[in-house]
């Protein structure tokens, strides 16, 4: 798949060039996650679903020494929300 290699080779750039990505975050973060979120009709392929979470994993790199921290803190609250919001749709639903 296509994706996968692009996700890949992605994951392995951000680390080495981060701050030539750090205009490129909300962008890459968006790309990673339309692919984390899943899909309805069918399950997402597992391969597909291990290269978008290593690239969401290593984003915190363009934040630099000081911003690292910040963007890794915040991916785990969006995340936290999200699983949170999906916990809080099952209990509605059912």
């Amino acid at each position: 798949m296509i994706q996968v290699q692009i996700l890949q080779t992605l994951t392995h750039l951000v680390p080495l060039y981060p701050t030539l990505h750090r205009a490129l975050l909300s962008s890459l973060s968006n790309f990673a996650l339309r692919y984390l979120n899943g899909c309805s009709p069918k399950p997402t392929a597992p391969r597909l679903l291990e290269a978008a979470s290593g690239l969401y994993s290593i984003l915190h790199y363009t934040g630099g020494k000081v911003g690292a921290a910040n963007h890794w803190r915040k991916s785990v609250d969006d995340t936290l929300a999200f699983a949170w919001g999906a916990l809080q749709s099952l209990r509605t639903t059912f």
